[in-house]
């Protein structure tokens, strides 16, 4: 195996972890993923998030918890990527040039997603609806990471 993709929602794991969000989420995988070799890395292709509590033109920065990334002292998680937001109410981002970063393990079986609006201060909360009952739409973040073996 030399690539693939692996779609992660804040839905995913809710039985396991009682405070997954729009902008901070864990997925525990059905089946742990064993990457062999040491050359694997992930890169963000799409991202959809929807009833963001960020305003247009915010950046929003994706981390992965995978990543040997950008850190910063207040996180443990890597840098994926940075969007800018154009409607905050359904954002989607599709990258035709994905980037990637090396993975900093071999044995993947939670997947931890934090989005930090700004200047890193801030996460992406969910944003609070008035007509919530009369509006099907639900607070909801996905991403679709391409896993790849760089030679």
């Amino acid at each position: 195996m030399s690539d693939f993709h692996l779609l992660v929602n804040s839905k995913d794991s809710d039985e396991y972890f009682g405070d997954n969000g729009v902008g901070y989420f864990r997925v525990k995988l059905k089946h742990p993923i064993i990457l062999e070799g040491n050359k694997w890395h992930i890169g963000l292709c799409e991202i959809n998030g929807t009833l963001w509590d960020v305003g247009a033109d915010d950046t929003v920065f994706i981390f992965c918890n995978l990543t040997t990334g950008l850190k910063l002292p207040s996180n443990t998680e890597g840098l994926l990527r940075a969007m800018n937001v154009a409607r905050p109410t359904n954002t989607y981002m599709r990258y035709d040039q994905v980037v990637y970063t090396p993975i900093q393990t071999h044995y993947i079986d939670v997947i931890e997603i934090s989005l930090k609006v700004n200047g890193f201060l801030k996460e992406v909360g969910e944003k609070k609806q008035a007509s919530r009952s009369s509006n099907n739409a639900k607070a909801n973040t996905w991403c679709l990471l391409h896993f790849k073996w760089a030679a």
